[in-house]
């Protein structure tokens, strides 16, 4: 039962309100390689899976990183629509001018991310949800991860609220630490009512005398999740390719076509995408049950986690260009990296 975390009660339903399949992926940090298993999945559904170009998206509503990124050329090689840049861009300054009240409202960005997702799946089967840095990026502003996912999610049979989609955690390697790591990022999500489906853990040794290599971490986390927490898949282990000198960045876009495409296989041999379809699937199809009077409002957040209701923040009569925001910062004392 993928909802029982999540603290929401679904039946299934023959019909979706929305058919194109959602798949959030989200990480315990930056780094970590959110887009570069944005990568891997998208083009096992393409290269191994049998879904075709114009079937598949992938957009990143909130992003800190404006750089071009691997995933975004792949997509571009293949015909995939991308949306690199969505609507809620985390600049220099922005947090200030939020809390300011020059900038748009919590409402506002998340609607705006909402209306790219539900544009980019129009037509589609799948579409990867790029998350940005850990859970809480954002928090400040009232957009972090799991509002972001919400926003994004699938619309309600009464249209006034989303169902959210379900999220794969991209976790580092180990046992101990991928385990914990995964356990606190998934109450981030989970405490919001956003359900975590499992996690894909990344950059493992493929030396079989190191102690801590893919196939012993492999074993002991599985078995982790066998035991204890059956409700939530270990979709895979993501090596790093040695003879490719490591997995490739996301912000390697000197790569050449034959990495990625290496890259691709390895991660399409190491990690169960297919089961990932599945188990977003079984989210997608199911229907919540809620009465209308009783679901929250788009960009609402919960009281759970410290994460309370914040009242509309009225804006200025002038709100203030993203470059007015930015010189002020580096003005102030802000890096410009």
């Amino acid at each position: 039962d993928f909802m029982a975390h999540a603290g929401e009660t679904y039946f299934s339903t023959s019909t979706s309100a929305d058919s194109c399949l959602r798949i959030f992926v989200a990480g315990d940090r930056s780094q970590v390689g959110k887009s570069s298993v944005c990568l891997g999945i998208l083009g096992t559904l393409h290269e191994r899976l049998g879904y075709e170009a114009h079937e598949l998206a992938y957009i990143k509503p909130a992003t800190q990183c404006e750089a071009p990124q691997l995933v975004q050329h792949y997509c571009k090689s293949r015909g995939i629509r991308a949306v690199p840049i969505g609507p809620i861009v985390y600049h220099k300054g922005f947090t200030r001018a939020f809390l300011a009240g020059e900038t748009e409202s919590k409402e506002a960005l998340l609607l705006k991310a909402a209306k790219a997702v539900n544009d980019v799946c129009m037509g589609k089967r799948v579409v990867i949800i790029d998350g940005v840095g850990f859970p809480a990026v954002g928090s400040i502003t009232g957009t972090d991860n799991a509002s972001v996912a919400k926003a994004c999610g699938y619309p309600s049979s009464t249209g006034t609220s989303t169902r959210s989609p379900g999220v794969v955690l991209v976790g580092p390697s180990g046992v101990g630490n991928a385990v914990d790591s995964f356990h606190l990022n998934a109450t981030y999500f989970l405490e919001r009512q956003v359900p975590v489906m499992g996690g894909i853990f990344n950059k493992l040794s493929t030396d079989p005398a190191n102690y801590y290599s893919l196939e012993s971490c492999k074993e002991q986390v599985t078995s982790y999740f066998r035991q204890f927490e059956p409700s939530r898949i270990p979709f895979g282990f993501v090596p790093v390719v040695s003879e490719l000198g490591g997995t490739p960045s996301s912000s390697e876009t000197h790569v050449g076509q034959d990495v990625i495409s290496k890259f691709i296989s390895v991660f399409a041999q190491h990690v169960n995408v297919q089961r990932i379809v599945d188990a977003a699937s079984t989210i997608r199809d199911f229907q919540d049950t809620s009465t209308a009077s009783s679901e929250k409002r788009l960009g609402d957040t919960t009281e759970d986690g410290g994460n309370e209701e914040r009242p509309a923040k009225k804006l200025k009569a002038s709100g203030l260009t993203r470059d007015v925001i930015e010189a002020r910062a580096r003005a102030q004392g802000a890096s410009r990296s």
